[in-house]
């Protein structure tokens, strides 16, 4: 299925593409929104949306960020487990998130859950 995107993510396209890939979560919708602040998810209709504040952050943590939208369609989800590992909703305290975009970035193919001390949640 090909990778449908709004004219602002065109440019993310092989970033996208390849997260997708990484976390075997393929299919995803992006959508802009006004009404979202930052970027967010729905997981259960595997979304990821992207408001204003994101659009204004620089290239690598849109990325990061998009990447952390992305572990929650995976399965992850905020939680205690999930904060004592450093996952955060916000972007300066998750340091789960710089790692992983670190590992991805390194040229990685696959998220490896075990390497990131996380199991996946199911949203059903």
């Amino acid at each position: 299925m090909p990778l449908v995107l709004p004219p602002p993510l065109e440019p993310y396209r092989a970033f996208l593409g390849r997260l997708e890939r990484y976390f075997g979560v393929p299919g995803v919708s992006y959508v802009l929104s006004e009404s979202t602040p930052d970027v967010a998810s729905i997981p259960a209709q595997r979304t990821v949306l992207i408001g204003r504040k994101w659009r204004r952050a620089g290239r690598h943590e849109q990325e990061k960020r998009i990447l952390h939208e992305m572990a929650h369609l995976w399965g992850l989800r905020h939680d205690d487990y999930a904060r004592s590992i450093g996952y955060f909703s916000d972007p300066q305290r998750d340091r789960w998130s710089r790692a992983v975009y670190a590992h991805f970035r390194a040229g990685a193919a696959r998220f490896d859950p075990a390497q990131f001390k996380v199991e996946r949640y199911s949203h059903a």
